[in-house]
């Protein structure tokens, strides 16, 4: 947007992540105070228009050599951008017990649409399978003839340990679980996997109800197509 009263906003384009250098924008911030940079906050997600940054002169002018130094900083290395989030092609696997509940599974299913959709993409193949190894290997083989990525498991119990059903599965079925767990309530009982250059993600139970979890931070980065690394998933 055009500057204005000492003031020039940034908008965002389209719907997507805002990822933010936040160490760069500190930096800036730092050095002195006759110039401001504000931001939202770090991988939030942002629709078309939204204002994303906002660059604040406080008094009427700012030190050449100021503004020299913060074009330094800045570079040819973008400080703030937005990740468009994709149309990807998700696929979901919900396992069942004998005694679980259709209701269950039908609020799974949903609860994953809906996020799904409001991040772009649509749930093109959803498979229930029973909660063993075995079954869960041949759903992950299936989505994967079907281009399904990424691929979710929704599984009928919570995922104890890298031995538990969930992981097992996808390195039976040839991939790797990059993390388990994550320090966020509700939503420590993540998995992060990877089946060649498609994630795989084990989704904590609590990602029945729509209320923001871990699990929607780390579908984000990956329907924007920005990495997830066991780092990232710690921090």
């Amino acid at each position: 947007q055009a500057p204005f009263t000492g003031r020039a906003n940034l908008h965002a384009k389209e719907r997507g992540l805002a990822v933010i250098d936040i160490e760069r924008v500190r930096e800036i911030n730092r050095l002195h105070e006759s110039l401001t940079l504000a931001t939202v906050a770090n991988f939030s997600v942002v629709d078309v228009r939204q204002m994303v940054a906002t660059v604040k002169v406080i008094p009427f002018a700012v030190p050449r050599n100021v503004l020299d130094k913060v074009l330094a900083i800045i570079g040819s290395d973008p400080l703030i951008q937005v990740r468009t989030f994709q149309a990807k092609r998700v696929g979901l696997v919900i396992t069942r017990f004998s005694q679980t509940k259709a209701s269950i599974v039908a609020k799974s299913e949903e609860a994953m649409r809906e996020r799904i959709a409001a991040l772009g993409g649509d749930l093109v193949s959803t498979i229930v399978t029973d909660h063993a190894i075995d079954a869960v290997k041949q759903a992950i083989a299936t989505l994967q003839e079907q281009r399904c990525d990424p691929i979710l498991l929704f599984g009928a119990s919570a995922i104890v340990d890298r031995g538990d059903v969930i992981p097992a599965a996808v390195v039976a079925a040839g991939g790797e679980v990059v993390h388990l767990g994550m320090p966020v309530d509700p939503g420590n009982l993540m998995m992060l996997g990877r089946l060649g250059e498609v994630p795989v993600i084990g989704v904590p139970s609590c990602a029945r109800s729509p209320k923001v979890n871990g699990f929607d931070w780390v579908l984000e980065r990956v329907m924007a197509n920005y990495p997830v690394t066991c780092e990232d998933i710690m921090d």
